[in-house]
């Protein structure tokens, strides 16, 4: 498990191809790219397993699900099809995602690759 405050200095990838991944977002934003600023600039932290929209709500904004969060889904394989590197870090059941070698900004090309490899989100109790 990676928990530095720098990139890593390889290609860190050791999350299974099958592995399920879930992502927290709203009706408006999901994060597609890493932001300057924050602690983890060169990638961004992802959920194992497939969650539901309100145990993603608990997790990230500690509060129940409301009409306006959303979750998406996809596998380490996916992700890595797409040039992706996922590695198990900061705490259980987080994973971090990256580009090859720790490439950073993401491109748009990056960030539509990376999008393209999520199933349409989904809202709180599920599909609409």
């Amino acid at each position: 498990m990676y928990k530095g405050l720098q990139p890593p200095s390889t290609d860190l990838d050791d999350v299974g191809d099958d592995t399920e991944l879930s992502q927290y977002g709203d009706v408006i934003y999901f994060k597609d790219a890493p932001h300057a600023g924050s602690d983890v600039w060169w990638g961004l932290s992802l959920w194992t397993d497939h969650l539901s929209v309100d145990e993603l709500a608990r997790r990230v904004r500690r509060r129940r699900a409301n009409g306006a969060d959303r979750a998406r889904y996809t596998t380490a394989g996916a992700l890595r099809e797409a040039q992706f590197c996922i590695y198990h870090s900061r705490d259980e059941g987080h994973v971090t995602v990256m580009r090859k070698a720790a490439a950073v900004p993401w491109t748009q090309e990056d960030r539509d690759a990376f999008n393209a490899a999520f199933t349409e989100p989904e809202p709180a109790g599920g599909t609409p």
